[in-house]
């Protein structure tokens, strides 16, 4: 009886769940992205780096030009006592500008590359991706960020950090 109690359970839980998960957009497997969320025809979370939100204050950038720019090497964002998952994406995301000091627009494309951590939903994650552009850019930016570990909060390389 524990069982099947433990196992109906479960099944309503995924079903509510579910239920009221957001709207999920179409996922192409080229892009590498296996779930994503849109909110008014936009990847969510997104916003600008001059909006009046939190923002963490960033004061050192990475010697290591794929920090960030990578899945290798992805943003450690694991939260505090302050904010976690994505308040702490956006607060990150909202403290770096474009290279002259641009305001930049971030987009979150989904989630992708599975990984291994004691800090994650049985011993697992995904980092997210967000589409990072400014003014007089080329080419957008994807930066990967993994919000279960914690590592340094470092400027990517071709960024700087945002100072008002």
């Amino acid at each position: 009886m524990r069982t099947s109690t433990m196992f109906i359970c479960m099944a309503l839980t995924i079903t509510f769940a579910l239920g009221c998960a957001p709207q999920r957009a179409n996922v192409s497997p080229e892009t590498g992205i296996l779930a994503a969320t849109k909110r008014r025809g936009k990847g969510a979370p997104y916003g600008r780096s001059d909006a009046s939100q939190f923002f963490i204050r960033l004061t050192e950038t990475a010697a290591d030009p794929s920090y960030g720019l990578s899945a290798d090497n992805p943003v450690k964002l694991g939260g505090d006592n302050l904010t976690q998952g994505p308040q702490r994406e956006r607060a990150y995301l909202n403290g770096l500008r474009g290279p002259a000091g641009e305001v930049i627009e971030y987009e979150r494309l989904g989630s992708c590359c599975p990984f291994e951590t004691p800090n994650g939903i049985l011993g697992r994650g995904f980092l997210d991706v967000f589409r990072v552009t400014y003014a007089g850019q080329q080419v957008p930016i994807k930066i990967y960020v993994n919000f279960y570990d914690k590592g340094p909060l470092l400027v990517p390389v071709g960024f700087t950090a945002r100072r008002d």
